[in-house]
């Protein structure tokens, strides 16, 4: 786009944001014959989507998984994307409490056969997973996870069980805060739909969405930045920190929430959500190895400590030689960053010795995994930012925090759909 500082051009649809929202936004509307111009203030596309190369190996901004046919793989599919990959075995997954290990149940066998537990706490446990089943997770909107566990399991045993299970579904870790029902629908999903571990890493899915998108027509703007969105008289006016404006009829508001309220200005609508929106954020440390150690140890989740740890090159393809491991530790909301030698001393109890193994690391001390969670005190996923306001014409958002349909990347392709598709009617 050819215009000077001073000139006001006229667009269609304008996203603000190349993230997996702002993209798949653009991929709809594109391929609908839509003018489409996106604008990403950063170098490249894809926000947490993007993937870093380091000496042959490829890592995403930390551990990344999708559900195989959820809210953002079958939209994806519908795009003509691949999402190649491993599906994952939850079998052999370990669990790590009081300092020791111990085989998380996976199935009757391995419930029936693990020290974790005893007898008691087997049923208990079997009981639990098999009613979540058969719940409807939208009568438990304003009911904490908490409050949810302490209702229906008596072991505290039990009940680290599944606060561990929360985490890896939301990857978040405020069970007092977080709604039941916002647990409970990927706890679902779990049950019934496998995960992928992505070959290439998640920038595979940028590039593919990308194609789509450019080949589809739209226009995509990097390093560009947009300081002010202004809604007057039906019409919405962009204006670029360079000085340049622009008019369109409609906007899609892919960018965190601060930011978006930032952008509106006094006259924003999401005034009453910024002071409860809180960011989920883990600490990530990711580990290339030449050899494993101990090959049988893929998997772990922390029962008393909110750790994760996974070989995602058990399934995927993300290194021409060695093994990628991700490790992460949920931070609780009163804490911004994590520890780089806690995480390194957890990856030392399950693969002794690996600095001899080495081929190279990142450390993410306090990475936005989420923009914000589902809140009982706010209705759970009811009560998160709509993409549209009725009253409100030419404004639209998506993201992970916006819309009523799933979280992380499942809530960013679901709003994003959804506000193309509101666009369209």
């Amino acid at each position: 786009m050819n215009t000077s500082r001073s000139t006001s051009t006229h667009i269609d649809t304008i996203i603000i944001g190349g993230g997996i929202a702002g993209l798949t936004a653009a991929a709809f509307l594109a391929k609908a014959g839509r003018q489409v111009h996106l604008f990403e203030r950063a170098e490249q596309l894809g926000g947490r989507g993007r993937t870093n190369e380091k000496e042959g190996v490829l890592f995403n901004i930390g551990a990344h998984a999708l559900y195989k046919n959820f809210y953002a793989h079958t939209i994806f599919q519908e795009l003509g994307l691949a999402c190649k990959g491993g599906v994952v075995d939850p079998a052999g997954t370990l669990g790590y409490i009081d300092g020791e290990l111990h085989m998380l149940p996976s199935g009757l066998f391995s419930l029936l056969t693990t020290s974790l537990l005893k007898g008691t706490q087997r049923w208990e446990l079997l009981r639990t997973l098999a009613s979540v089943g058969m719940l409807t997770p939208e009568s438990y909107e304003d009911i904490s996870y908490q409050d949810w566990l302490e209702q229906r399991l008596h072991s505290t045993r039990t009940r680290q069980i599944f606060e561990a299970f929360g985490r890896i579904s939301t990857y978040g870790n405020a069970p007092a805060l977080q709604s039941a029902s916002a647990v409970l629908k990927p706890l679902q999903c779990a049950n019934t739909h496998s995960v992928i571990y992505l070959d290439g890493g998640w920038q595979t899915l940028i590039h593919d969405l990308t194609d789509v998108v450019t080949k589809a027509g739209a226009v995509l703007h990097t390093k560009s930045s947009i300081s002010q969105v202004e809604l007057q008289q039906g019409q919405v006016h962009i204006h670029k920190a360079d000085g340049q404006q622009l008019t369109c009829e409609q906007v899609i508001l892919a960018v965190p929430p601060r930011a978006a309220h930032r952008m509106l200005g006094a006259h924003s609508p999401l005034t009453p959500w910024m002071e409860t929106i809180q960011p989920i954020k883990a600490a990530c440390l990711d580990v290339a190895l030449k050899e494993l150690p101990n090959p049988e140890r893929t998997s772990c989740l922390g029962l008393d400590e909110p750790y994760y740890y996974s070989v995602h090159t058990k399934y995927a393809q993300l290194a021409e030689e060695g093994h990628v491991i991700h490790l992460a530790k949920y931070l609780p909301p009163e804490e911004k960053t994590g520890s780089k030698e806690e995480l390194e001393s957890f990856l030392e109890l399950l693969q002794p010795g690996w600095r001899e193994h080495l081929i190279t690391s990142q450390f993410l001390p306090g990475m936005t995994v989420a923009q914000d969670f589902a809140k009982a005190e706010s209705g759970g996923l009811q009560g998160r930012v709509p993409v549209q306001f009725p009253d409100i014409k030419g404004l639209y958002f998506a993201g992970d925090w916006v819309g009523t349909q799933g979280q992380l990347a499942d809530a960013s392709a679901a709003s994003a759909k959804l506000a193309a598709t509101s666009i369209l009617a």
